[in-house]
């Protein structure tokens, strides 16, 4: 009985710890059947603990997002390990916003799992950052790739991202190409390669503008004389958090 009272006590503490944590937190047994929401969850989702426990928490799930979700959490529970997922619930108001949820499995001392604790994180913020970001780079591309002069996306230790339209039909090469090891070493000639190592290695290393003319080859198997520019521009940090450089390769 003293066993028993005190385990009851266990789990009074742990749930007071649950409802003063800044996020979202449950409990569910091995199962996966939620016997515990936090206060938190109450006040977001409006769900009384009586529509939460259970699999009645699956209500407050965006639909398109609920297979996915289930899906995850059907291999946890087999598997037993922790694990996580990103998905929409839906505030009191009817509202979705993104959500991390993570999952931890919780074992006895003979590792027997015996419940999964987890917790969801409002991420609604950093999605809508992270969509911003796509829709600023699928700008850029459309930007660049209306630009009949051959442009490379680089990040600041030099290594190529994107090429705009122009770079892929004078090369031949396809994006995978540009964003391929040794993608300077397909387009350059090689007597022009050791100078450029060097020139750009000590730019990139200040973050200064600098010139080359180099030969690059055309996928006719012709090599043709370019001015190489490389211009660092800040405002593309919305595209590439690191602030990217843009190689601009003009016809001499």
């Amino acid at each position: 009985m003293a066993a028993r009272d005190a385990s009851r006590l266990d789990q009074l503490d742990i749930r007071r710890v649950m409802d003063t944590i800044p996020v979202l937190a449950w409990s569910s047994h091995p199962d996966g059947a939620v016997d515990f929401v936090s206060q938190r969850w109450r006040e977001f989702t409006g769900l009384s603990d009586e529509e939460s426990h259970g699999w009645g928490w699956k209500t407050a799930f965006h639909p398109e997002d609920l297979p996915a979700l289930m899906e995850r959490w059907q291999e946890l529970l087999v598997t037993g390990e922790p694990g996580e997922i990103e998905v929409r619930l839906r505030r009191y108001d009817g509202v979705f916003r993104w959500f991390l949820i993570r999952v931890e499995p919780f074992r006895d001392e003979t590792g027997k799992l015996i419940r999964w604790y987890g917790t969801s994180t409002d991420i609604d913020a950093l999605k809508k950052t992270e969509e911003k970001l796509r829709e600023d780079e699928r700008e850029l591309r459309r930007i660049t790739d209306a630009i009949p002069q051959t442009i490379v996306v680089l990040d600041p230790s030099g290594a190529p991202l994107y090429a705009n339209q122009a770079t892929l039909d004078y090369t031949g090469l396809t994006l995978d190409d540009v964003a391929a090891p040794r993608f300077r070493d397909r387009i350059f000639h090689p007597d022009d390669l050791e100078r450029l190592r060097v020139e750009r290695k000590a730019a990139l290393e200040r973050g200064l503008p600098f010139e080359a003319e180099l030969r690059a080859l055309g996928k006719d198997g012709q090599y043709r004389w370019f001015l190489i520019r490389y211009n660092p521009d800040n405002h593309l940090h919305y595209t590439w958090p690191w602030r990217p450089l843009v190689w601009n390769r003009h016809s001499s």
